[in-house]
């Protein structure tokens, strides 16, 4: 008796069919990967132009907030310390072009759906709390 050798159960017409179906999928395949592979690209470039900004951004909002947070320890007049928010102030006003230049490449991180940064630990948001805590300081009432 012969060994049982199994049962074919699709024809060669049909196997053709399917080979020539993934020789067709392969370059539609290959297109998307390369599209994601792009849109990655993309999305680093972004990260890093952020990260770049936010880093120099954040780095000098936070040694503008340390001035603010020195002020109470240092001597002097109410006044001196008045003289030095608003000094500070202007020192905001005129950085501002640099944040504003970070909340445009926030809007493009955002618009391209990245959620993560690894390049720096600073956010948008982050920034801008730094700034309402800087010029918030000098229109606090004194009592």
């Amino acid at each position: 008796m012969p060994a049982d050798v199994g049962v074919c159960i699709i024809t060669e017409q049909e196997l053709k069919q399917k080979w020539q179906e993934v020789r067709e999928l392969v370059p539609k395949r290959d297109q998307i990967l390369q599209a994601e592979m792009v849109r990655q690209q993309n999305n680093e470039r972004l990260r890093e132009q952020f990260a770049a900004k936010a880093n120099t951004v954040g780095q000098w909002l936070e040694s503008r907030l340390d001035k603010v947070a020195s002020l109470g320890l240092q001597k002097g007049s109410l006044e001196d310390h008045l003289k030095t928010l608003h000094s500070l102030d202007d020192e905001v006003a005129g950085y501002r072009p640099h944040i504003d230049e970070l909340e445009r490449y926030n809007q493009e991180v955002r618009d391209a759906l990245v959620f993560d940064n690894p390049h720096t630990p600073y956010t948008m948001e982050v920034c801008c709390l730094c700034v309402i805590s800087i010029i918030s300081v000098r229109i606090l009432p004194v009592t």
